[in-house]
């Protein structure tokens, strides 16, 4: 069974889990599968437990992305977003605006895109160590993700490669997908800050699902059915997973597009 932290619910992916050995039974895909409808259906999020992405991992691109985000400004903006409609690439801060819908916000935030890890745009001379390391949980990512696409359409009772067929390109981050991992980082609230400040504007994702991994320092906040903000804290060990505008429009709004901020 699911619990619940904060209305947010834990669903233990069990044998859907990376690294398993058996083959998941039957009824384990549908066990999940409704309890990801449930959250999907309700709060929009959900924490993923026994997901099989070793937190040894998780913690080696944190390290080599705190890295990043230490170098001196000139040295980033070597690698800063060739235009707005790129896809890799270094993002300074109030260089985006997510929360359209309100007043100019400063957006306290930095961000790195990264899209093709064979040929992408990565600071190999100073922090080598990057690429290999968001490779690797890109790769982990590409096998955790079908699993969860099928879990998603038993849930719907549809066929059960409805989603994955709906996905293919993902497999290889082509131009054809719209799929890209972003690592953000939120520094100290820099001094002369304006008045109308925010560390991340409110918003929906755009896409299917986000998988979000958590440092320990929390500050995500969204929005439940009630209309309130809850606190998704991080939890030790788990995947954040909240479904996107797509997912939304894809299910005539069965699953639902949470609005989140920081």
């Amino acid at each position: 069974m699911s619990t619940e932290v904060n209305t947010i619910p834990i669903v233990n992916l069990g044998q859907l889990g990376l690294g398993v050995s058996e083959e998941p039974r039957e009824e384990e895909w549908l066990r999940v599968a409704k309890e990801l409808k449930g959250a999907f259906c309700g709060v929009g999020f959900v924490y993923l437990d026994n997901h099989g992405i070793p937190s040894t991992l998780v913690e080696k691109v944190f390290g080599s992305a705190a890295k990043f985000f230490s170098l001196d400004k000139e040295i980033k903006t070597k690698y800063r977003k060739k235009s707005f409609g790129s896809v890799e690439g270094y993002v300074e801060m109030d260089q985006e605006q997510l929360d359209d819908k309100t007043d100019k916000l400063f957006e306290i935030r930095e961000s790195f895109y990264l899209k093709y890890m064979e040929t992408g745009i990565f600071p190999v001379e100073e922090v080598p160590e990057l690429k290999s390391h968001m490779t690797a949980l890109y790769d982990a990512c590409l096998q955790l993700i079908p699993r969860l696409l099928t879990a998603m359409s038993l849930a719907l009772d549809l066929e059960r490669d409805f989603f994955t067929l709906n996905h293919q390109k993902l497999q290889t981050m082509s131009s054809c997908n719209s799929s890209t991992m972003r690592l953000n980082y939120y520094p100290p609230v820099p001094p002369n800050t304006p008045e109308k400040s925010i560390r991340c504007g409110t918003h929906t994702d755009y896409g299917t699902i986000t998988l979000l991994f958590q440092d320990s320092m929390g500050g995500l906040q969204v929005q439940d059915v009630s209309g309130s903000w809850v606190e998704a804290r991080p939890i030790p060990g788990t995947i954040l997973v909240n479904a996107g505008d797509l997912l939304q429009i894809w299910t005539s709004g069965k699953f639902v597009a949470t609005v989140s901020t920081i």
